[in-house]
This record gives structure tokens, C-alpha cells and sequence, in this order.
């Protein structure tokens, strides 16, 4: 399981660092300080929740084994997630 786990975390993470690039350059060219300023803020903030949550539910594992297995499910599916909103969210900057 360790590597479906391992292999899931790292495409999920890939695919939110394409759509944040995506993201990026479209605020690039919208020439918005102010946007870029929170989109980075938010980036930033979601780096810290994703470390600690999934942190904690590793910790909440630990007396069994799997607990980095837990881990990297919980990246998983936050990064999945997170990348689902951008992609949602992504239709307001061609606006």
C-alpha cells in the first residue's frame, strides 16, 4: 500500500503545482498586485494547514502501523482537494 499511497500523494501534489503555475500566470497578466498578494497568502496558508493536519493524523496512527501511510492519504486527498477549488475558482480570472 505504501507506494499506491507514495504515488498518489506525488501525482496530486504535481497536478496542484501545474494548476498554482496556471493560476499564477493568469494573475500575472492581470496585472493585479492585490491578487497575487492573496493567492500567495492563501498558497501559503494551505502549506501550513495541510502540515499540520495531516501531521496530526499521523500522530493520531502512530501506536499502529501505517501511520506515514496515513500520512501521505491525507496529503492526498487535501491536496486533491485544494487543486479541485483552484480549478473551480480558475474561471474568475478570465473575467
Amino acid at each position: 500500500m505504501s507506494i499506491c499511497v507514495r504515488n498518489r500523494t506525488n501525482d496530486a501534489t504535481s497536478e496542484l503545482s501545474k494548476v498554482e503555475g496556471e493560476i499564477r500566470r493568469s494573475i500575472d497578466q492581470s496585472g493585479s498586485k492585490e491578487l497575487a498578494r492573496q493567492f500567495q497568502a492563501s498558497s501559503e496558508a494551505f502549506q501550513s494547514y495541510l502540515h499540520s493536519q495531516c501531521l496530526y493524523q499521523e500522530t493520531l496512527a502512530s501506536p499502529g502501523n501505517g501511520a506515514s501511510d496515513i500520512r501521505r492519504a491525507c496529503e492526498a486527498a487535501l491536496v486533491s482537494n485544494r487543486t479541485q477549488q483552484l480549478v473551480a475558482s480558475r474561471s474568475w480570472l478570465n473575467k
